[in-house]
């Protein structure tokens, strides 16, 4: 049987350089994911040295944009304590104890060359606060004040919700826990509100369908208190009603979007204050509470 030379030099080629081009490939992304794995493995090794808690997250990332991974870890003593630890190339570093199973942590990219690593701990009782850091030539840092309920919405922008007991008025005392959103942004090293400013009725009623939402807003029984207008186009209406021995606080967002405005909601059923509103009063600038200093 005739074989030309020519056709058989090509299938021999075709089958062994196939499998030495799948070898390659596999060797890329094996070598890749190896090396992930082994930072991570490193990284685990160097807390497990320091401390007989067992490991249960890693929070792994090259936070700083060098080139180089560095980790978050938490440790677990019980149910009720675990500490966080930061591990890098250039630094091991226990850093606080507290219970931070309320959430898990999360890795926040700010941007290309930043990353900020979030966790909520136990602050007692209702309360907890968020610890907010980041890694600065290979070294952790905290940001001193990063509030309560610290959540990353996209880029720079954060939303926290401050605790506080301001649903409603007996006897010259407030009381009524409440967790109102208020938006802040990233700058870098620290962050800052969107400080609202007070606008009248009238400003309001300039975009298209705020008088509707007005409308809507007493026919549910409400009286309009101070208005605030922030930079990220987040307009925060506070509200109250009087009742024979009280008087309760409420709340109705709006945003704006170039000449109209549009209810913000977080509940399907009910009137516009029962869609909107968190309870309680919206200050100009949210509280950022100050979580136990890390010495970071």
């Amino acid at each position: 049987m005739f074989i030309d030379k020519n056709t058989k030099w090509k299938r021999i080629f075709w089958k062994t350089g196939f499998w030495v081009c799948a070898g390659l490939v596999l060797c890329c992304f094996g070598s890749g994911s190896t090396s992930h794995a082994s930072v991570k493995n490193t990284l685990e090794k160097q807390v497990a040295k320091k401390t007989k808690e067992k490991i249960v997250n890693t929070y792994l990332a090259d936070y700083d944009g060098d080139g180089t991974e560095e980790a978050f870890l938490v440790t677990k003593k019980n149910s009720d304590t675990q500490t966080l630890w930061f591990s890098g190339k250039k630094q091991i570093k226990k850093l606080t104890v507290s219970n931070f199973t309320l959430k898990k942590g999360k890795i926040c990219k700010v941007s290309k060359k930043q990353k900020l690593f979030v966790i909520e701990g136990w602050g007692g009782g209702s309360c907890s606060w968020s610890y907010c850091l980041y890694v600065k030539a290979g070294k952790c840092r905290q940001v001193r004040r990063s509030g309560e309920g610290l959540t990353h919405i996209s880029g720079k922008d954060f939303i926290v919700y401050p605790s506080a007991f301001d649903a409603v008025k007996t006897g010259g005392m407030r009381a009524g826990h409440t967790w109102k959103p208020y938006y802040i942004r990233w700058t870098g090293k620290k962050f800052l509100n969107y400080t609202g400013k007070v606008i009248s009725q009238k400003t309001l009623k300039k975009y298209r369908d705020a008088g509707t939402y007005l409308v809507q807003i007493k026919k549910a029984g409400y009286r309009i208190g101070k208005i605030y207008s922030r930079g990220n186009g987040i307009i925060n209406i506070n509200l109250y009603k009087k009742e024979k021995f009280s008087v309760n606080y409420e709340n109705v967002t709006l945003r704006r979007k170039v000449n109209k405005v549009v209810l913000v909601t977080h509940k399907k059923e009910g009137d516009i204050v029962e869609k909107s509103s968190y309870g309680g009063t919206y200050f100009p600038d949210a509280f950022l509470w100050a979580p136990q200093y890390l010495g970071a």
